[in-house]
C-alpha cells in the first residue's frame, strides 16, 4: 500500500512504523478551472519535484475531492504508483469558499483567510478545516496495520482554501504570529501543501507536521509537533458545527 522502508537513519525516537499523509494543492488551472497544459505537465512532473523521483514500491491511495482539476492531478500523480487506487472524498472540496463566492461576497485579498466567519452567507472557516482533519485522522487509523519498520503513503490531493485554514487552525500560535502567512506568501504553491507523519513508538504515538514552503525558488518546509488529542478534536469540531446547525 505505496509504502517503503524507514531508513536506518531515519529511525530515530524508537520509532516502529509510520504513516505519512501527503496533502497537495492541485496543478494550475486555467480560467475555465481545469488544468492548463503546464497543469498537466507539473503534475507528470511531481515526483520529481517533491520527492526527488523516490517513488514508494507497491500500490497506494490517492484522495481528491469531487472538482475535476483535482481528479485530474489525482489521476496524473498517481501514474507514479504501480497499482493505485483513487478515491473522491468531498471533504477535501474547497467548497462553499469557491473563487465565485469569495468574489460575491466582497471577502477577496485573504479575509477569507483571516477572519473565522467572513461572510454571513457561508460557514466557519473552521468547518473546512475539521473536515480536512477528519480525512487525516481516518487514514492515519491504518497506522496499526503498517509493518514494523515501514512507511505507508496516503496522498491527498485538495484546495487553497480546506488546506489553509487547516494549517490556521492546526497551528494557532504560528498563525497568530503570521508566520506561516510570511512562509507561504499567503497561499499554499501548487502541488505543494503538508504531510502529517504519524508515528508508532513503543509508549504512543508522535504527531509530525512539515509544512511545504518555496523560498526564492527552492522547496523546503518547516516542521512542528502536534498534539494527537487536539487534532482529534479539529476532526470532530465539524460534525459538532453541523449538529448545532452552523
Amino acid at each position: 500500500m505505496g509504502r517503503r522502508r524507514i531508513e536506518a537513519g531515519e529511525n530515530l525516537d524508537d520509532v516502529e512504523a509510520r504513516m505519512q499523509v501527503v496533502v497537495l494543492r492541485h496543478s494550475v488551472k486555467g480560467d475555465d478551472g481545469e488544468l492548463t497544459d503546464e497543469g498537466r505537465r507539473l503534475a507528470g512532473e511531481y515526483w520529481n519535484d517533491v520527492f526527488g523521483g523516490e517513488i514508494p514500491s507497491g500500490d497506494g491511495r490517492v484522495f481528491h475531492s469531487e472538482i475535476d482539476r483535482s481528479r485530474e492531478t489525482a489521476e496524473i500523480i498517481s501514474l507514479g504508483l504501480s497499482s493505485p487506487t483513487l478515491i473522491e472524498d468531498s471533504r477535501l472540496s474547497e467548497n462553499p469558499y469557491t473563487d465565485e463566492a469569495i468574489t460575491e461576497y466582497g471577502i477577496g485579498d485573504g479575509i477569507w483567510l483571516l477572519e473565522d466567519q467572513p461572510s454571513s452567507e457561508l460557514p466557519p472557516t473552521l468547518m473546512l478545516a475539521s473536515r480536512m482533519a477528519s480525512v487525516i485522522m481516518e487514514v492515519a487509523g491504518g497506522l496499526v496495520n503498517v509493518p514494523e519498520g515501514e512507511e505507508e503513503l496516503v496522498f491527498c490531493v485538495s484546495h487553497v482554501p480546506p488546506i489553509m485554514l487547516f494549517l490556521k487552525y492546526a497551528l494557532p500560535d504560528r498563525w497568530e504570529n503570521e508566520d506561516v502567512l510570511r512562509s507561504l506568501g499567503g497561499f499554499t504553491k501548487v502541488l505543494h501543501g503538508f504531510q502529517v507523519f504519524f508515528e508508532r513508538k513503543r509508549d504512543g504515538v508522535q504527531v509530525r507536521l512539515l509544512v511545504d514552503v518555496v523560498i526564492d525558488g527552492k522547496f523546503s518546509s518547516f516542521e512542528e509537533e502536534l498534539s494527537l488529542d487536539k487534532l482529534s478534536e479539529l476532526a470532530l469540531l465539524g460534525g459538532k458545527m453541523q449538529a448545532c446547525g452552523q
